[in-house]
């Protein structure tokens, strides 16, 4: 009971941190392709388009989902009704002769040796792993083979490659690290940096 009700706080903590992460990564990543598209609703270029069936099934969904609700099918409210999945996926390798030069523009300070999709895409695909378990309510205590701690930075890193100043903001409105540091027994006003190395 100890252990879960740690991870009801930890999963808590990671909430809003997970939120700023999508918001970040689809706001960059939609702008780069209604910039090579030339259009805000871009996917309306993958219409017929074998590739992105997936994607547009999803599209497809969101619009529904809008409809339900009586909201404007505009390209703003479907881009915020896509899942972080819908993002993530766009960074597999099938994607990447068609997409990644554009994408790859979503992540300015990322240094450009290390621009390369095959850089970025675990990462993604970490940190919507650690999103499902979190909204699952599943055990995200002991993530194997990458901790918590790792993936929690590595969001940070993410964040610092679209824009460098979020990853500040973030950490001064998330409580990933003192939930954390409660989980390990350790005070975050007496060690605020012995669990994660910001």
């Amino acid at each position: 009971m100890e252990a879960y009700r740690h991870n009801l706080i930890v999963a808590g903590a990671v909430t809003p941190f997970l939120g700023v992460v999508e918001v970040s990564l689809r706001n960059a990543v939609s702008r780069q392709l209604a910039e090579h598209y030339g259009r805000a609703d871009w996917w309306a270029a993958w219409e017929g388009d074998p590739l992105f069936q997936r994607h547009l099934s999803q599209v497809a969904r969101a619009k529904a989902k809008l409809r339900s609700r009586w909201e404007p099918e505009t390209p703003d409210k479907i881009i915020a009704e896509l899942t972080l999945g819908f993002w993530v996926i766009l960074f597999n390798a099938e994607f990447q002769s068609r997409l990644w030069k554009s994408l790859r523009r979503a992540f300015r300070h990322l240094p450009k040796a290390q621009r390369q999709r095959h850089n970025v895409s675990p990462l993604l695909n970490r940190l919507r792993l650690l999103r499902n378990r979190a909204f699952h309510h599943e055990p995200i205590l002991w993530l194997k083979p990458v901790e918590l701690p790792q993936i929690y930075q590595e969001g940070l890193t993410l964040l610092a490659w679209i824009d460098e100043a979020v990853p500040k903001w973030c950490m001064s409105h998330c409580q990933v690290q003192a939930a954390w540091c409660m989980w390990n027994g350790i005070a975050p006003r007496v060690q605020p940096i012995a669990c994660l190395h910001e």
